[in-house]
């Protein structure tokens, strides 16, 4: 009866840890798709300081 409760102690303990672990991944997963996120919104912002600064220069060119 003792080895059975050891196993079923083991099992749970095996349990806990795999939650833990799904847990972290997806705390990882959300922390990751925000900075895809913030990437996507500095890349629009140089995309239109790009296009302020081709319009500065067009007016130099003849």
């Amino acid at each position: 009866m003792n080895g059975i409760r050891i196993s079923l102690d083991d099992v749970k303990t095996s349990v806990g840890e795999c939650a833990l672990g799904v847990i972290n991944v997806t705390e990882t997963a959300v922390d990751l798709t925000g900075n895809v996120s913030d990437i996507g919104n500095e890349a629009d912002s140089n995309l239109k300081i790009v296009d302020q600064l081709n319009g500065e220069v067009g007016k130099f060119k003849l």
